[in-house]
């Protein structure tokens, strides 16, 4: 009987933990069986951009805003090319701002303030230069920073 008890509390207990472990990976920029998890979960206001676009002006950088998910693989690849060379240098010239769209229900109206169709797929971003662009696609926002 005991032995019963036991054989099915172990996969309780391995369950609860491997939540749990996912959940802090996911808000902490952890990592999980080697995927990233660039997006904080949380609503982004109009504020929070402003703050941003005043802090990378003061450093003399270009903002960028984007829009992406964990569960977005090609978010996902988005951020892992962007760890590495060349692009990691070019970035530097950036201050990168993320916007969590995981939840179709989470920060569509700063999107749609921001002028960035969700419709048409993320990862998506907002550059702000000297001209304000948008990108959408891994590659064109690759080649955005890389310009």
């Amino acid at each position: 009987m005991r032995s019963r008890i036991v054989f099915l509390l172990i996969p309780l207990i391995i369950g609860v933990a491997f939540g749990a472990y996912r959940r802090n990976a996911a808000t902490s920029f952890g990592s999980f069986l080697g995927a990233k998890w660039p997006f904080v979960q949380g609503n982004v206001t109009e504020s929070m951009i402003t703050d941003a676009l005043r802090a990378a002006k003061a450093e003399h950088k270009t903002l960028m805003v984007e829009f992406g998910a964990n569960w977005c693989s090609n978010c996902q690849e988005l951020a892992s090319l962007l760890e590495k060379p060349p692009a990691r240098s070019k970035l530097q010239k950036f201050l990168v701002f993320k916007v969590d769209v995981g939840q179709f229900n989470r920060n569509q109206e700063i999107a749609r303030k921001l002028g960035i169709d969700l419709n048409r797929g993320i990862p998506a971003a907002v550059f702000y230069a000297e001209e304000v662009t948008r990108k959408y696609g891994t590659q064109p926002i690759l080649e955005y920073i890389s310009r």
